[in-house]
């Protein structure tokens, strides 16, 4: 698993800290009066404010920095590194080969002028020798779904072929929310 260098530092961080709590808890376990001498020693330096200033925010920063990481682990948020080429072509030449990341931002250019739609995610799965896409869409009340993925589906396949030549197999749409005309999905009536 690639690890960006944010990420190794606020891990190791955390590591230290997590093994540095753990040294402290088992010394006064096994000496008490470690722990009273500690415990003086602590409080004597809590008094001094820039100290403690710094113990606060260096606390809130280790904790973002973790819990950030976490969050985008257990939301399988892949990283652009982690993310698997898809390749074009091959040959005595030489490969080429695309990064999801350029084909989901090639996908959103495609679709993003077609009337009707608020929103939209992009989904990429190669199948052999073609791609699927599939695009999870917000559309506006009103809109007629059919006519907005024929021409959803169109510029899809057309911006990927014409410019990869990679060959789409199926772009499939869903449709996962209407909202009003007057509104986009994060916003209430006013």
């Amino acid at each position: 698993m690639n690890m960006k260098r944010l990420d190794r530092a606020a891990l190791a961080l955390f590591g230290a800290l997590v093994g540095l709590t753990l040294t402290v808890v088992f010394a006064c376990a096994i000496a008490p009066d470690m722990a009273e001498t500690l415990g003086r020693v602590f409080v004597k330096a809590m008094r001094v404010v820039p100290l403690r200033l710094f113990l606060i925010a260096a606390c809130l920063a280790l904790a973002v920095l973790v819990f950030g990481w976490i969050w985008r682990r257990l939301h399988g948020e892949e990283k652009e590194e982690d993310a698997q080429p898809v390749s074009l072509t091959e040959g005595e030449g030489g490969s080429v080969q695309i990064t999801p990341a350029a084909l989901e931002a090639l996908v959103r250019r495609a679709a993003g002028p077609v009337r009707g739609v608020n929103r939209f995610d992009v989904r990429l799965e190669p199948r052999g020798a073609a791609l699927d896409v599939t695009l999870v869409m917000s559309v506006r009340q009103g809109v007629r779904i059919p006519e907005l993925a024929q021409e959803a589906q169109q510029n899809v396949r057309e911006a990927i072929e014409d410019m990869t030549g990679a060959k789409v197999g199926n772009v499939s749409l869903l449709v996962s929310e209407i909202t009003l005309d007057a509104q986009t999905p994060s916003e209430g009536k006013k």
